[in-house]
């Protein structure tokens, strides 16, 4: 794996994990929707959610509840969870799959989880117009600016 990333900071401001530039270039609201206190946050992990006018929706989550990094994600793959897709990739040098349990590819739904250390991954979740392989691209590239984001520190 590359140099581990700490995202830290970011856990209790997950919107923070974007810059307003960065929002600007993938046409997202600057003004993110946190969720840090859900039942789904304090289990799985803490989440930003963005949309725009051409109803594109991207979340970033920190998927805290995994404690082994990208292995949990294989690990859930060995068991089956992920029938819909799993195809390995990486984003910048770090190790990253696509991956969902049913292919919602074509509707425009796709999700890259990225392992940035041993035991911590986060996920983007891009629903909109994109679809098949566009809307995966456009996953990545979200992925890309928060690893930015996460090299910079902040």
């Amino acid at each position: 794996m590359s140099v581990p990333l700490d995202a830290s900071k970011f856990l209790s401001q997950p919107c923070a994990i974007l810059a307003p530039a960065q929002l600007k270039d993938l046409n997202l609201q600057a003004q993110g929707k946190p969720d840090t206190d859900s039942q789904i946050a304090k289990t799985s992990g803490p989440s930003c959610s963005w949309r725009n006018s051409d109803a594109s929706a991207n979340s970033v989550s920190f998927t805290t509840g995994n404690k082994n990094g990208l292995s949990d994600t294989y690990r859930a793959h060995r068991q089956g969870q992920f029938g819909g897709y799993f195809e390995p990739t990486d984003v910048t040098g770090y190790p990253a799959v696509f991956r969902d349990i049913k292919d919602f590819r074509n509707n425009g739904t796709c999700n890259l989880t990225v392992g940035i250390s041993d035991t911590l991954t986060f996920l983007v979740t891009e629903q909109g117009p994109l679809k098949g392989a566009a809307s995966c691209d456009r996953a990545k590239q979200v992925a890309s600016l928060v690893i930015e984001t996460l090299k910079r520190g902040g």
